[in-house]
């Protein structure tokens, strides 16, 4: 089986969907950015790579979330950190 191993950065905590980030334009920045740095990491790891490419098949997604503070953040909010490195995944195939 092929596989890819990515390492992203972790996405900014004000790309969340819950709280006061500031304005829409300033985390639409934000998630922009995030997603460009994760599609910047998916290319070159993806162009570095022995593996087949184009996949035929399905694409299993593995996170893996190290959070350095407590609370661990909540779910969705973890999701909606990792949408724009999900959407740079897709942009890159």
């Amino acid at each position: 089986m092929n596989s890819l191993h990515v390492e992203i950065p972790m996405p900014v905590a004000a790309i969340s969907k819950n709280g006061s980030h500031g304005t829409w334009h300033k985390q639409q920045e934000l998630f922009q950015q995030a997603k460009t740095d994760a599609y910047n990491c998916i290319v070159n790891v993806r162009n570095n790579s022995p593996c087949q490419l184009p996949w035929t098949g399905p694409v299993v997604v593995l996170v893996r979330w190290y959070a350095r503070s407590k609370p661990f953040p909540d779910f969705d909010n973890m999701v909606a950190r990792l949408a724009p490195a999900m959407d740079a995944a897709q942009a890159a195939n």
